[in-house]
């Protein structure tokens, strides 16, 4: 195990992938941050910021993206956090499951607007998006999308005059019933 907690992108075991079975988050479908972009740029896809409110705060929000705070949701939603997400989440069980009902209350009302959805999902690096994608999947959000890099890579492809618009793109999404 390394230093860093696993739901930051630390190393949450020591078995190779090739002694250890296929975590659910790891079979979900990735795509590159410039198609994730310009689907979204399209109004084919929505932008989900999945890390924490007080990540956003230290390192600046996600150009165009709807903020779902990862641990928030998955309170909400009724899901056990391990340790390290639950010291990442810093909020108490009640205020988290709050912001991640929120957090969903607002994507439902986006993803109304909208037909066939497409969710892209972003973290720093790709990590917690995987997860996130698989969760959105287990729920019924069907087309759900890891952006490969995270927000390190996506932020490689803005364009210079975007750097400083936050605003959510509205973007078609589609739930499965």
């Amino acid at each position: 195990m390394t230093g860093k907690p696993s739901c930051l992108g630390g190393d949450e075991e020591t078995a190779t992938p090739q002694t250890r079975p296929q975590r659910e988050e790891e079979r979900v479908a990735e795509i590159s941050p410039e198609r994730a972009r310009r689907l979204a740029e399209l109004g084919i896809g929505l932008l989900l910021d999945v890390r924490e409110d007080w990540e956003r705060e230290v390192e600046g929000p996600c150009p165009g993206s709807q903020p779902f705070p990862l641990f928030a949701v998955k309170t909400a939603l009724g899901h056990r956090l391990t340790p390290e997400e639950q010291e990442a989440l810093d909020a108490t069980p009640e205020e988290a499951a709050r912001r991640g009902a929120a957090a969903l209350a607002e994507l439902d009302r986006l993803v109304q607007r909208l037909e066939d959805p497409l969710l892209f999902c972003l973290c720093n690096r790709g990590e917690r998006s995987r997860s996130a994608a698989a969760l959105l999947r287990a729920e019924g959000w069907g087309d759900a999308y890891s952006v490969e890099g995270g927000l390190r890579a996506f932020r490689g492809t803005t364009p210079p005059s975007r750097d400083c618009d936050t605003r959510p793109l509205a973007v078609p999404s589609r739930r499965a019933n």
